[in-house]
């Protein structure tokens, strides 16, 4: 029987979350969907439970875009023992559109991985064809997370979250909150990124939790550079 998908981007979230809180690492992870936000926030975590040492990053992380490198290319790295014989992680952005021959390769690698690399594959709205997903589907299910888009009521409850977390639960009116999930509908991270606005401006928040001009209409990232 098949297992059922979490309903929306924050429960495969939180799924995920909490293997990665107890350590259950998968040598492979591909993050997909419609939940931008949630595959950005997915990779970002997977580095920080791989990668704690801040300090040692730059020599420990690989960032690769998937139509610049070749299948060959990101498994040699694979294998390659990384600096300071510790655990290293490859990120390969725009997974969907490694090519037939790249995945081939690849998947000679997928079927003996290095036991020091965890390589993360971001891709689009759906989960990436071919034959190397395949394996990676079958053999890692558990890193294959897709994160769908938040309908309304889970998009409020997220968003209240992160208020909450922020110290802003109780200072924010009803209508700035409508309008912070009405942002969120498209874009949690514009979301989350006005809320540290509001954070760090918390005194202009009046008694009420009332501001006169809160951050609405900030600029958004390309979501190219919003992954990590």
């Amino acid at each position: 029987m098949a297992r059922r998908s979490p309903a929306d981007g924050a429960a495969a979230w939180r799924k995920l979350e909490g293997l990665l809180a107890k350590g259950d690492l998968s040598p492979f992870y591909v993050f997909f969907g419609e939940g931008r936000y949630f595959v950005g926030k997915a990779a970002r975590r997977v580095k920080e439970r791989i990668l704690p040492a801040q300090d040692r990053c730059e020599l420990l992380f690989h960032s690769l875009t998937a139509s610049e490198v070749s299948g060959a290319e990101i498994a040699e790295l694979g294998r390659s023992t990384p600096f300071f014989d510790e655990t290293q992680m490859i990120l390969v952005r725009d997974a969907d559109k490694l090519k037939e021959r790249d995945q081939k390769d690849l998947l000679a690698y997928a079927k003996d991985p290095a036991p020091f690399t965890h390589m993360v594959f971001l891709a689009g709205e759906k989960f990436p064809k071919g034959e190397l997903f395949s394996l990676l589907k079958q053999k890692y299910s558990k890193g294959c997370v897709g994160f769908p888009q938040l309908k309304r009521p889970a998009c409020a409850a997220w968003v209240r979250e992160m208020a909450k977390e922020k110290g802003l639960e109780r200072r924010l009116s009803t209508e700035i909150l409508e309008g912070l999930v009405e942002t969120g509908l498209t874009s949690l991270g514009s979301v989350e990124r006005q809320l540290e606005v509001l954070a760090l401006n918390a005194g202009d928040l009046g008694k009420d939790g009332a501001a006169e001009s809160p951050p609405f209409g900030m600029p958004e990232i390309a979501l190219q550079h919003s992954y990590l």
